[in-house]
């Protein structure tokens, strides 16, 4: 047996699956050996998790071991240490707040509103993934309910396509209860991730000799 495949049985022993799932892993390690495929419910990704990790780690030995190491033909860039930091263009998508059933609404001091919070991609080469509002607050003011204040799920927007930006809108209640007259400030702390579908070309020089 490879150590990989005794890798994997020792990581199958270790996990939470029960005993039953167990058994029928491990006598199914020999699969080559059998006539028919077989498959695991699987509800938690535990068992495609470690077979991906083993995989993984088998081709990352086996790399390992490899003795010439070929830079590409186009590397301009050398990393001493193993990392660079790179530039990243300060992209956002675009937030905008709307409320009130009419123009003439107001936000009064003992009040109860909702408020609809919107957000855009106008760019048309990046998209957002995992769009998350963190906390939300009025600023000097601690008669100011603002529900939920936080883990607002947006999800993802796709690139502005057609002229036409990609949008989602998620609301937020807003209770005042005999709060100062005056201007606050609704502060929102998003987080998300920056997605851009890139395509590259490399090339390595390689010198063929007579066998």
């Amino acid at each position: 047996m490879s150590k990989h495949n005794e890798e994997f049985i020792k990581q199958i022993k270790e996990s939470t699956l029960d005993k039953k799932l167990k058994a029928q892993i491990l006598a199914g390690v020999g699969a080559e050996n059998n006539s028919k495929m077989f498959s695991f419910d699987d509800k938690n990704g535990e068992i495609c998790t470690l077979i991906h990790n083993l995989g993984r780690k088998q081709t990352m030995d086996e790399c390992g071991d490899k003795s010439i190491s070929i830079d590409s033909f186009f590397a301009t860039d050398v990393v001493a240490d193993g990392c660079m930091r790179a530039d990243i263009p300060d992209l956002s998508p675009t937030v905008s707040v709307r409320w009130g059933d009419s123009v003439n609404d107001n936000m009064e001091t003992s009040d109860d509103e909702v408020v609809c919070i919107n957000i855009c991609n106008h760019y048309s080469n990046v998209g957002f993934k995992n769009i998350k509002l963190g906390y939300a607050f009025f600023t000097n003011d601690t008669n100011i309910d603002v529900t939920p204040n936080g883990g607002l799920c947006f999800g993802d927007l796709a690139p502005c396509e057609k002229r036409k930006p990609a949008c989602v809108s998620n609301q937020l209640s807003i209770v005042t209860k005999n709060c100062t007259p005056g201007y606050r400030f609704l502060v929102l702390y998003f987080c998300y991730d920056i997605s851009i579908q890139r395509a590259g070309l490399d090339a390595f020089p390689f010198d063929f000799i007579p066998s």
